[in-house]
């Protein structure tokens, strides 16, 4: 078992990863760390847990009262495993024999190897989409689905400082389908498609979805963030824990060749 547990807060975590990026790393591979986000976020908003967890952070605390990217970030990895997932190979200790843990320099950059990810969604249709509150205008609504990767970022290899320090915010890649009228909207098999997207851990990357329920006022949304695995077959992925009937377009085509 790991000798101890640091206990750092979001700003000092960025901190140490301008300033001793491959040792943080390598000390993660090896022992516990804890990351919890900064006392002054009052709105008790989330900073973002992927970037944490491909630092090696095996404990990243986040505000559950505020349902945010970060929660959704936070399921996509945790739902249905029983509370911990293990890491990928590359992030695990390099030494198992107990007592001798061995402590490298070796980067997050070279620990494991990065692939490019070509991926495509094809969005069919949504079935009984609630209209927004007050609403009850259904020639008046015109829902789309956005989708997010969640990917490694150059910063987060290099150790230059990370936009907006590990904040949880949208993902960098964005697609979105065209808007359609009514609850039950049909989008004809529309594509949504990310074409060289490099440097990505797909198990440590994901894709969110969401669809706005309401345009007008403060933003509504029907949510889901899913993990992206590799198939056991030789260039292909998956979309893990995919929950039907929760997003507003069933998915399909999902599998996309990656090219290391």
């Amino acid at each position: 078992m790991p000798a101890h547990v640091f206990s750092l807060s979001e700003k000092t975590l960025m901190e140490v990863h301008q300033s001793h990026g491959p040792t943080l790393f390598s000390h993660n591979r090896n022992y516990l760390m804890r990351a919890y986000p900064s006392a002054l976020r009052v709105s008790s908003s989330n900073l973002d847990p992927s970037v944490f967890w491909r630092k090696g952070v095996q404990m990243v605390a986040l505000n559950w009262q505020k349902w945010d990217a970060g929660m959704m970030l936070n399921e996509g990895m945790f739902a249905g495993e029983g509370g911990w997932v293990l890491k990928p190979k590359g992030y695990r200790s390099i030494n198992q024999q107990r007592g001798n843990a061995a402590i490298s320099h070796e980067s997050q950059a070279h620990a494991i190897a990065h692939k490019t990810l070509d991926l495509v969604i094809e969005i069919y249709a949504g079935q009984a989409i609630p209209l927004p509150i007050g609403d009850e205008s259904v020639k008046g609504f015109h829902p789309y689905v956005k989708c997010e990767l969640h990917v490694e970022k150059p910063e987060e290899r290099t150790g230059a400082p990370i936009e907006k320090r590990g904040k949880s915010k949208d993902g960098e890649h964005k697609r979105r389908t065209k808007k359609k009228q009514g609850i039950e909207p049909d989008f004809g098999g529309e594509w949504l498609e990310w074409v060289g997207i490099p440097y990505v851990v797909e198990q440590l990357s994901f894709l969110r979805f969401e669809t706005p329920i309401n345009f007008f006022q403060m933003p509504s949304f029907m949510q889901r963030t899913v993990m992206i695995h590799h198939r056991h077959q030789p260039g292909s992925c998956f979309l893990r824990k995919l929950r039907p009937g929760v997003a507003s377009g069933s998915a399909t085509n999902m599998s996309g060749p990656l090219h290391c």
